[in-house]
């Protein structure tokens, strides 16, 4: 019985050091990278289908502001969608993180405008939602994102929501 309590009250101990190791990776500061940004909605059947590949990527810069558990971030992507010099797209997001040894997983939310020269109005505003994992090495941070947007921010039609995937190298300042 004793030894049954000592080896539950180790394992507990060994947890519990493994997270506050974990927290001490120094995820913390600016990041600040490259990213690229599939510029096609995903659908599960076109990957299945090996249509995932059909679309372009549209490249753009990735900053992000950790401290803590909260995160602050800046995604910036040029010509996306239909390879128009003048449109950009920008997302602002606020959220948490965790890190975990040399992972760091977000959560976050937030508007998004889109910059188009092309249309009569201009500046269009949405909502997004993003998820990203990152793996660290050292001052640099490999990663993926998933984000959900909404292209109008007034009437927001919850069919019309496109999931997008990209890739960031990020490098911490």
């Amino acid at each position: 019985m004793i030894m049954k309590r000592l080896l539950l009250v180790m394992l507990v101990l060994m947890t519990a050091a493994t997270f506050v190791s974990a927290q001490q990776t120094d995820s913390d500061g600016l990041w600040l990278g490259v990213t690229g940004f599939y510029d096609e909605n995903i659908d599960s059947g076109e990957i299945w289908d090996g249509k995932f590949f059909d679309g372009d990527v549209s490249y753009g810069i990735d900053a992000r502001l950790r401290f803590d558990l909260i995160e602050l971030s800046f995604l910036g992507i040029s010509n996306p969608f239909s390879g128009n010099e003048d449109r950009y797209l920008t997302f602002y997001n606020a959220g948490g993180n965790l890190s975990l040894a040399p992972f760091n997983i977000g959560m976050s939310i937030g508007m998004n405008f889109d910059y188009n020269d092309a249309t009569e109005e201009t500046v269009e505003s949405g909502v997004n939602t993003k998820i990203s994992a990152d793996v660290m090495f050292g001052s640099i941070a490999v990663g993926g994102y998933y984000m959900a947007i909404a292209d109008n921010f007034r009437d927001i039609d919850f069919d019309e929501i496109g999931g997008y995937v990209g890739l960031s190298v990020l490098y911490k300042l």
